[in-house]
């Protein structure tokens, strides 16, 4: 299985390099050439917007440039079976999300690929914070109440847009569905900048969008942020309420990480770590990433994360016990396998950034450490 768990302990370790032992060594000298950053989404998204903020601040350490390919549809499986298939030679890289590496095994009856046996874990890069916007021109609300009091009164009758079948907007927007008791209609598009296109022109009436994405939008005419899928608020939307007033224990958010194909060479994979690791530590790429409110800042000691030993907090399990009966449930023919469980977005995330971008008494020393807070 290729759950969250696998990919945190996998690659934000010290035995990284054993992990991949016997698969041979890199040429000193990598790289050589430009090395290329698949993302499985559209441009204009926020998986896009992050992979091209990295991209260049790691060519500059790298010395070769980090050339971003973007490779939408099929919910991220197309970009991520082309990474799966690509030759080994350190000179192909994916940044997949909660779909790429966990959901989409339960979606599909059928995958080209196999997260888990062709993908090599390289690091966890963080989670989105999820708003839900609406186009006030195509639903006259402005609040979660009002929103599903409409869906109640005309069932089915509104479309909301996601950046694919299985992507975290999809699996937000279902959970909220199922949380409210209302019937809403899914528009999948190739990726998150496409959808919001048409939610700003009024084709579509919501979705569930990162903030990275939706805040250079939320100045046009008939967008609105009508709620956080944060436990709470947050300060990129002050004043905007959490979903969770309205639907009790709602939490919504996209983790992603880089991977490679699965048999590349271990210290090929300890470079392009380090060098991302340099890219996210630069002062002013920091600011950037906060600025798009991509994760949350408190840091537990790693040594108190519960999820090392598999347990977890009662109000996520009743999370994910709901999320069991979504879309990703009724699309698998025997049911949701327990990892899935485990991929759900609201989990802890490794924290790349130095103790001066933690909040004060809580960070780990270390370069790298595990956080479980989840607002």
């Amino acid at each position: 299985m290729f759950s969250r768990r696998h990919f945190l302990t996998t690659a934000a370790t010290a035995g990284l390099a054993a992990t991949f032992a016997g698969r041979g060594h890199a040429d000193a000298a990598w790289p050589t050439r430009p090395v290329r950053l698949i993302v499985p989404y559209a441009a204009g998204g926020g998986t896009d917007f992050f992979a091209r903020l990295a991209g260049t601040a790691m060519s500059a350490t790298l010395g070769q440039q980090i050339v971003v390919e973007n490779r939408p549809g099929a919910g991220t499986n197309i970009g991520a079976e082309a990474a799966a298939k690509a030759e080994a030679d350190g000179y192909t890289f994916l940044l997949g999300d909660t779909s790429t590496y966990a959901s989409n095994r339960s979606l599909y009856q059928k995958l080209a690929y196999d997260a888990h046996k062709d993908l090599a874990p390289v690091t966890l890069t963080g989670r989105f914070a999820l708003v839900l916007m609406v186009n006030t021109d195509k639903l006259n609300v402005g609040s979660v109440k009002e929103l599903i009091e409409t869906a109640r009164k005309a069932p089915g009758a509104i479309d909301y847009a996601s950046a694919g079948v299985g992507s975290p907007f999809h699996l937000a927007a279902e959970l909220f569905a199922q949380g409210a008791g209302i019937k809403i209609n899914h528009v999948p598009y190739k990726g998150a900048g496409p959808a919001l296109q048409d939610l700003a022109s009024g084709q579509i009436g919501m979705m569930f969008i990162d903030f990275a994405t939706a805040r250079g939008q939320l100045n046009l005419k008939g967008l609105k942020a009508i709620a956080v899928c944060s436990p709470k608020e947050f300060y990129g939307l002050p004043g905007v309420p959490p979903v969770a007033a309205d639907i009790p224990g709602y939490e919504a958010w996209a983790w992603q990480g880089f991977s490679a194909p699965i048999k590349t060479a271990p210290d090929i994979i300890a470079k392009f770590r380090e060098a991302y690791l340099r890219a996210v530590n630069d002062p002013d790429n920091r600011q950037k990433i906060i600025a798009a409110r991509r994760n949350d800042w408190r840091c537990p000691d790693r040594r108190t994360a519960p999820w090392l030993s598999g347990s977890a907090s009662a109000p996520r399990r009743d999370r994910q016990e709901r999320l069991r009966s979504s879309a990703a449930h009724r699309r698998h023919p025997n049911g949701r396998p327990p990892w899935l469980a485990r991929s759900h977005a609201a989990l802890p995330r490794p924290c790349a950034f130095p103790r001066s971008a933690r909040s004060p008494g809580r960070g780990s020393s270390a370069t790298t450490c595990y956080r479980t807070c989840a607002g």
